[in-house]
């Protein structure tokens, strides 16, 4: 199936539920969009689901089988009183950021996706919309536009 349709069955599937999941699917990329052949689903509490070790291992396997190899990674935030308050768009906590850190912000990943190859991609939802998401904690890229400044900054005699 397509990266729109399968996201759209993610929404219906966890839009209900109190509780979290992780559904990870695993496909390649075809023009603008992902073909989704296999999948993982994870479930745990209201407020925490994490990848388990047949996923980490299915993760790594499959980013490296071949250049178009994708991996579509759903992420849900079961409804607060944020969303009965506003009518939000998905926020992605800071514990989503640091996963997408810790899966598509290496090097490899990141020549990867310069390439035109296949990705990792992170959408979350929440409150009845999907989104994608791309940037990690802000710490991180402060610490990074340091560290670049450093780098590019004339040294002095």
């Amino acid at each position: 199936m397509n990266r729109n349709g399968f996201l759209l069955g993610c929404l219906d599937l966890t839009e209900p539920e109190p509780i979290e999941h992780l559904i990870v699917g695993y496909g390649v990329r075809s023009a603008s969009t992902t073909k989704i052949h296999s999948l993982h689903h994870a479930v745990e509490t209201e407020h925490r689901v994490q990848f388990s070790e047949a996923m980490a291992s299915e993760l790594t396997r499959h980013a490296a089988a071949e250049s178009r190899s994708e991996i579509v990674i759903f992420h849900n935030h079961p409804r607060n009183i944020l969303n009965h308050l506003f009518d939000n768009i998905p926020l992605a906590s800071n514990t989503d950021r640091k996963a997408l850190e810790n899966m598509a912000l290496n090097l490899v990943q990141i020549c990867r996706r310069l390439s035109g190859a296949g990705r990792v991609l992170f959408y979350l939802g929440e409150n009845g919309f999907v989104r994608e998401f791309r940037w990690p904690q802000l710490n991180t890229i402060l610490d990074m536009a340091e560290s670049l400044s450093k780098v590019l900054k004339p040294s002095t005699i």
